[in-house]
């Protein structure tokens, strides 16, 4: 089962520390990239 990117990140929401880093809170990248809608940021 593939799960979305909004799927994703509501995992780490869910499982990450405190201070652990979420790809929704990322800047993006140096060179703008169309976002799939099923990895995260952190994921490419």
């Amino acid at each position: 089962m593939i799960l979305s990117r909004e799927q994703l990140e509501n995992l780490e929401d869910q499982f990450l520390a405190p201070y652990g880093i979420r790809s929704k809170d990322s800047r993006g990248r140096a060179h703008p990239e169309d976002e799939p809608g099923y990895r995260t940021v952190f994921q490419r």
